[in-house]
C-alpha cells in the first residue's frame, strides 16, 4: 500500500477493494486507496474531505461509496456524511440543509448496506451520544435525503467486517457472540449464536 492503514474501513466493488481512512501515530488521516485484484496494484484516490476512521461504508449502485460517521480523534464521533464518485474520483460532503440528520445517532465501527433501490441501512457501532456500543438502526433515503430510525439490533454491537446479503437476509459478523441477521422484507433483526454456525467442509 502507499500508506500504512489502521482502524480503516473497507468495501468492495467488482474487482476492486477500497480502503478508506487511517489512524496512525495517534493521528487521523483521510487517506484512501484502491486495490485492483486483477492487476495486483494499489492506487491512491482522493482523500476524504473530513479525515476520520471507523466510518460505515456503503457501495451504492456500483457508482458511489457513502461514508457515514466515524471518529475524528479519540473522543469525537461525528455526524459527517460523504459520498465518493468513483468515475470522477471526488468526495463530496452531504450536509444540512440538504440532508435531515435530526433522527440519526451516528456511530464509530458501525456498518452500512444498500437494501433497496434508494435506501441504505445503518446499524451498530459506538454511539456518538454515549460513546458506548449501542443497538441503533437507521435507514438513509438517498432520494429524500433523510435518515429515520428503523428498529434496533437484538444485541448492541460493533462490527469490523463487511455485511453480506443472501436470500433477502443481511448478515453481519459482530464483535460479540452473534451473527446478526436482518430480514429485509420483514424489516426485523434476529441473532444467530456463532457457536451454532456450521461451516462447510473445505
Amino acid at each position: 500500500m502507499n500508506y500504512p492503514h489502521a482502524d480503516h474501513s473497507i468495501c468492495t466493488i467488482q474487482n476492486f477493494i477500497y480502503v478508506i481512512g487511517t489512524f496512525v501515530g495517534n493521528q487521523v488521516y483521510g487517506y484512501c486507496e484502491v486495490y485492483d485484484t486483477q492487476k495486483d496494484k494499489w492506487k491512491l484516490i482522493a482523500d476524504m474531505r473530513v479525515p476520520r476512521t471507523g466510518t460505515s461504508l456503503c457501495v451504492f449502485k456500483n457508482n458511489y461509496i457513502f461514508a457515514f460517521g466515524g471518529r475524528v480523534d479519540q473522543k469525537r464521533i461525528v455526524d459527517t456524511i460523504e459520498v465518493y464518485d468513483i468515475s470522477r474520483n471526488v468526495w463530496q460532503e452531504i450536509a444540512a440543509p440538504k440532508v435531515d440528520k435530526s433522527n440519526w445517532v451516528p456511530s464509530y465501527m458501525g456498518l452500512a448496506h444498500q437494501i433497496t433501490d434508494n435506501e441504505i441501512l445503518l446499524f451498530g457501532g459506538k454511539s456518538a451520544a454515549t460513546f458506548h456500543i449501542f443497538n441503533g438502526c437507521f435507514v438513509f433515503d438517498v432520494e429524500k435525503m433523510e435518515i429515520r430510525e428503523r428498529g434496533s439490533l437484538v444485541n448492541p454491537c460493533s462490527f469490523m467486517n463487511t455485511p453480506l446479503v443472501f436470500n433477502h437476509n443481511l448478515y453481519a459478523y459482530g464483535n460479540d457472540i452473534y451473527v446478526h441477521q436482518y430480514s429485509i422484507p420483514e424489516q426485523k433483526w434476529s441473532v444467530i449464536p456463532k457457536s451454532s454456525v456450521v461451516l462447510p467442509n473445505t
